[in-house]
């Protein structure tokens, strides 16, 4: 991470932010630490990465302020979803994976209902991560929800 934040001009806490919780970086940073990151082949070590989302939600657990967060392991309990059954995105033509980060807008019936920050989507494009604005946690999206995205930026 320190490499990537030394090409993007920027500390490391801010990589981190974009890594973790995109929304809290402005989106001309975003764009330019997504280009270091992809520039470097930064991949993020995903076994660090569980290792310290346990660890802070046991933190929270002890304090009292605990909340359920969606993991991998919820996605897995589900049954899979048919090859064919995947995210619908409106205004991107780019596969899933190439969007997180993306600002987006979740849209049900036509109806946009909410907005956040794509996180992470699965390999097969049946479940993503979206960081809800205004402080609405972290929701997964599955295709069989009837809820699609739209690109906002």
């Amino acid at each position: 991470m320190s490499d990537v934040a030394a090409a993007a001009g920027v500390s490391v806490g801010t990589v981190s932010n974009v890594l973790n919780c995109p929304q809290k970086v402005k989106t001309e940073t975003r764009a330019r630490i997504r280009a270091a990151i992809d520039r470097l082949g930064y991949v993020r070590n995903e076994q660090a990465y569980e290792l310290r989302k346990g660890a802070q939600a046991r933190g929270r657990k002890r304090r009292g302020t605990w909340e359920h967060r969606t993991t991998e392991v919820d996605v897995r309990e589900e049954s899979p979803a048919p090859a064919s059954q995947t995210i619908q995105i409106h205004g991107s033509s780019a596969p899933l994976q190439f969007l997180e980060g993306s600002h987006v807008g979740l849209v049900c019936r036509g109806d946009e209902f909410a907005r956040g920050w794509m996180e992470t989507v699965t390999a097969d494009g049946s479940a993503v991560w979206v960081w809800l604005e205004a402080g609405g946690g972290r929701r997964m999206i599955h295709a069989s929800d009837g809820i699609d995205l739209v690109i906002l930026e």
